[in-house]
């Protein structure tokens, strides 16, 4: 290894299989309840100005995902 290569950091788990599967259920939650807004407001033709309120819970749903798959 030359010295301008430093060691690659070990990502030790802070959670566990059943904080993982918490997270990854309730990321899924949050997706669906985002697909039922998105659903909704497309239903009743409001604005886009509107639809943006789904970016929440699919941002929320996303990282969830993210932190079950990454045990973090």
């Amino acid at each position: 290894m030359s010295p301008d290569q430093a060691p690659a950091e070990v990502c030790i788990a802070n959670i566990g299989p059943l904080q993982r599967r918490r997270r990854a259920r309730l990321g899924l939650w949050s997706l669906g309840a985002a697909a039922l807004l998105v659903g909704g407001l497309v239903a009743i033709g409001a604005g886009r100005e509107w639809r943006i309120l789904a970016a929440a819970p699919i941002w929320f749903g996303a990282y969830l995902f993210v932190q079950a798959r990454e045990s973090t």
